[in-house]
């Protein structure tokens, strides 16, 4: 029997570690296969050929307004379409904004400094990527930062602490998501009312997580930093904040799940674009495909998060005991 906290090799370690999503994908391919084989037009679990319809569907590109392009020497509609739109394809899409009609018969040659309108295209997968991670970012920014300048003054400054913590741990009691309705009705629904419900729901945790960090700084500390001539100021950013500050990193990668649950809650209620609005889009069509698709991407996107803060963690602090 292993010990406790007892190294393995490294490769074993890996093994190990992607044996639960290899058991998972194995268990989800047999079962699709054999509800394929009975009814092959099945959603519920669908086969590679249809992830591979649901990929091109979120990665085809899409025209979604247009743009002006002015003709340079040489360019034709091909080019202009490629290096536009990114696709040649686009180029029987391409207005003229003044003067004949490109359509027109036999079709006409360009002229340099003719001004055309091209279509403006996307993909639905970039769009919603960036639409997400946006409105993550600037939540899990905020919330953070909130969570580090209240927690640390609750757990410095006694007035503070009797003034906010009954409050804040009231907040933390309440679900985020039950707030969620009063945010909209107060807010709308643009992307302040989302940036809100990530912030709110994530930083109530946090401060009262770093208020009883700071407050478990041994006294003995403290009191030899004011013997050798320390400043209050001193002591809370070079003493209690040094020691802290590795596990409210830690804190914040358990604050990365919390926050994408509020983001795909805000999204599935008013948004035009972003992962948890595509998700309760096509679950309309029961599109098992792209939900699947979407939800992977998530989990990818989390963890890919997730270890960027751990490598910060042992990059910058090797003295913290932390995985």
């Amino acid at each position: 029997m292993l010990r406790v906290h007892a190294p393995i090799p490294r490769t074993l370690a890996v093994f190990i570690g992607i044996m639960p999503f290899l058991i998972v994908a194995i268990v989800y391919s047999h079962f699709s296969a054999k509800r394929l084989a009975e009814n092959p037009r099945d959603k519920l679990m669908p086969g590679a050929k249809q992830f591979a319809a649901g990929w091109e569907d979120i990665t085809k590109r899409r025209a979604v307004g247009f743009i002006e392009h002015t003709v340079a020497s040489g360019e034709t509609l091909e080019s202009i379409a490629a290096k536009v739109s990114g696709d040649s394809g686009f180029s029987e899409d391409i207005k003229s904004v003044a003067g004949p009609a490109l359509d027109d018969e036999p079709p006409r040659a360009l002229v340099v400094g003719e001004t055309l309108r091209v279509p403006q295209t996307e993909r639905r997968i970039v769009t919603d990527v960036k639409a997400s991670l946006r409105r993550l970012g600037t939540g899990l920014g905020i919330g953070v930062s909130v969570a580090l300048l209240l927690g640390l003054s609750m757990g410095v400054n006694t007035p503070i602490d009797k003034t906010f913590n009954g409050f804040i741990s009231g907040l933390a009691k309440i679900p985020p998501l039950a707030l969620l309705p009063i945010i909209f009705i107060a807010m709308g629904t643009g992307e302040s009312a989302k940036i809100a419900i990530i912030a709110l729901g994530i930083a109530p945790t946090m401060i009262l997580d770093l208020y009883m960090r700071v407050r478990e700084v041994p006294s003995e500390l403290i009191t030899k930093a004011y013997t050798l001539g320390a400043s209050t100021l001193e002591i809370t950013f070079k003493v209690i904040l040094a020691m802290v500050w590795p596990p409210f990193l830690n804190a914040v990668r358990l604050a990365l799940g919390p926050a994408w649950v509020y983001l795909i809650a805000s999204e599935a209620i008013a948004s035009e674009a972003g992962l948890g609005y595509r998700i309760f889009v096509v679950q309309r069509q029961l599109g098992m495909n792209i939900i699947l698709i979407y939800v992977l991407l998530i989990m990818l996107l989390g963890l890919a998060m997730d270890a960027g803060i751990r490598y910060l963690i042992t990059w910058r602090y090797k003295w913290a005991e932390i995985r």
